[in-house]
């Protein structure tokens, strides 16, 4: 009897957990990707997380606390498991999320069968990093260089060409830098795209009070796909692609483009 007792309450337990009576409606960080439903006053979010051996999910619906009103009430419907994409895909469109995916706070929402596909990263463009930028100075002391580190070796630099009351314009390429192959190479082994790709949504950026630490990755058409990291981002893995990053990359001619640029702008105002 107590064994059927034991059993019957576990089993309680673990349903509770998968429908989302364990852990109450509280959202895990950690997740890649959200699959978006609904309209109006509710709607229907499917949080996707990446795991060892496949994926995880949390459905939630969002309701408006009172008709027209700005804030939302998130319950958690259902927690689970699933082997595939695909699979993520039909039990979000069973909760009402079929509409469309975000990755990225920043970035464009996509279709799902996009998603489903995966993310198609580009042939040209590795990765993208900023360079400079935080400081407690002056306001030319927090414009950062935005460099992108191509598949053939070259390394292209963005900045601002024009400044007005303290607005930077015109961001374009100014300088082009080529990496030794050892130097590409050993940045090309350290960058996972896939892996970054599955990263938290990136935090906030280009702050003037700590330093910001992100990595851009790029899709097929060569245009942004999400940015890892953030505002003083304590995601190690980050932190240590860009430290690598940087060790083997022309660092002192870097700072020398970026200053002098700075430079031209202080001049333009």
């Amino acid at each position: 009897m107590n064994i059927i007792r034991t059993v019957t309450t576990l089993f309680l337990a673990l349903s509770m957990v998968f429908a989302g009576g364990a852990g109450g409606d509280e959202i895990d960080d950690g997740y890649f990707a959200v699959i978006h439903g609904g309209a109006g006053e509710r709607t229907y979010e499917t949080y996707v997380y990446k795991t060892n051996v496949g994926y995880k999910y949390v459905n939630v619906t969002s309701t408006t606390v009172r008709w027209g009103s700005p804030e939302w009430e998130k319950k958690v419907n259902a927690r689970g498991k699933a082997s595939t994409r695909e699979e993520i895909a039909r039990i979000a469109d069973k909760h009402g999320a079929n509409s469309f995916v975000t990755y990225d706070e920043r970035g464009d929402a996509i279709n799902v069968s996009d998603f489903v596909e995966g993310p198609q990263f580009s042939d040209n463009y590795l990765v993208g990093f900023s360079y400079g930028g935080a400081s407690w100075g002056e306001y030319y002391e927090c414009i950062s260089a935005g460099v992108i580190v191509c598949q053939n070796r070259e390394a292209l630099i963005f900045m601002p060409t024009r400044s007005e009351r303290t607005n930077a314009l015109e961001t374009k390429q100014i300088a082009t830098l080529t990496l030794t192959e050892e130097q590409y190479e050993t940045i090309e082994k350290a960058v996972d795209r896939e892996k970054l790709f599955m990263l938290d949504p990136d935090e906030d950026w280009e702050v003037c009070d700590g330093y910001s630490t992100y990595l851009t990755l790029y899709d097929a058409e060569d245009k942004p796909l999400k940015n890892c990291g953030g505002y003083m981002t304590r995601n190690q893995y980050v932190i240590n692609t860009k430290r690598t990053i940087l060790e083997n990359f022309p660092v002192e001619e870097l700072r020398r483009i970026h200053a002098e640029q700075i430079e031209k702008l202080r001049a333009s105002e």
